[in-house]
C-alpha cells in the first residue's frame, strides 16, 4: 500500500473513532485531524468569538468548547465536523 493510501486509511480511522465518542472529543484532536487533512485539501482556521472556525476545501464548520480553556468540544460541533467530513468523503455514518 502506498504511503498516501496508508495516510488516508489512518485518517479515516481517526475520524471514525471521533464519531464513536462525540462527547469526549478534544479541540486538540480536531486540530490534529485538520493538520492531517492539509495534505489532501486546502485547510484554514481562525479564532472566533466562541471557538474556532475551520475550513476544509469547500466545507466550513465551527468548533466550540464547553467553557473557555476547556479541552472538550461540544457534541453539536463534533456533528458539524462529521457532516463536513461526510460531504468531503472522509467519513460514512455507520448504520444503526
Amino acid at each position: 500500500m502506498s504511503d498516501r493510501k496508508t495516510k488516508e486509511a489512518r485518517l479515516r480511522a481517526i475520524i471514525a473513532d471521533v464519531a464513536r465518542r462525540p462527547k469526549q472529543v478534544t479541540a486538540a484532536e480536531i486540530q490534529r485531524i485538520m493538520n492531517m487533512l492539509s495534505e489532501f485539501h486546502p485547510t484554514g482556521s481562525r479564532k472566533a468569538r466562541h471557538g474556532y472556525l475551520y475550513t476544509v476545501a469547500t466545507e466550513r464548520f465551527m468548533v466550540n468548547t464547553h467553557t473557555p480553556g476547556d479541552a472538550h468540544v461540544k457534541s453539536y460541533s463534533v456533528q458539524d465536523f462529521l457532516s463536513a467530513m461526510e460531504t468531503l468523503g472522509w467519513y460514512e455514518e455507520e448504520p444503526s
